[in-house]
C-alpha cells in the first residue's frame, strides 16, 4: 500500500469523526437519535458485534460506500474479525451489489492493509 493510500484511510476516518462532531453541534437531537440507533444496532445481541460489523461490511460494499467500508473494517477488526472474515464479508456485498460492489473491494483491502497491524 502506498503512503497516499494509507493517508486516504486515515483521512476517511478523520472526516467521519469531524462530520459526526459537527452534526452533533448543529442538530444535536437528530444526531443523538442516530447515535443511539447505531449503538443499539452495533452491540452484542443474538448476533455478536463481530458478526454485525461483518454484515455492515457486506452492506457497505453492496452500497458502494467508501467511508462506510473504512469505518466498519476498523470496527470489525476491533471486534475480533480477521482479514479472511472481512474479505469474505466484502464478497457477500459483491454478491448482492454486482460489479459496482466489486470495484469497492479496493477500499476494503486498503483499509485492511492500513488498519490490520
Amino acid at each position: 500500500m502506498s503512503d497516499c493510500e494509507r493517508n486516504d484511510v486515515r483521512k476517511e476516518l478523520s472526516a467521519l469523526a469531524k462530520m459526526t462532531k459537527q452534526l452533533a453541534e448543529e442538530v444535536p437531537a437528530m444526531q443523538a437519535a442516530f447515535t443511539n440507533f447505531m449503538g443499539e444496532c452495533l452491540c452484542d445481541g443474538v448476533l455478536s458485534l463481530k458478526i454485525r460489523e461483518l454484515v455492515c461490511i457486506g452492506a457497505a460494499v453492496a452500497k458502494s460506500c467508501k467511508p462506510c467500508i473504512v469505518a466498519h473494517v476498523s470496527k470489525a477488526l476491533a471486534a475480533g474479525a480477521n482479514r479472511a472474515e472481512i474479505i469474505e464479508a466484502g464478497y457477500m456485498g459483491v454478491l448482492m451489489g454486482g460489479g459496482p460492489g466489486f470495484i469497492y473491494m479496493q477500499y476494503l483491502l486498503e483499509a485492511l492493509d492500513e488498519l490490520d497491524k
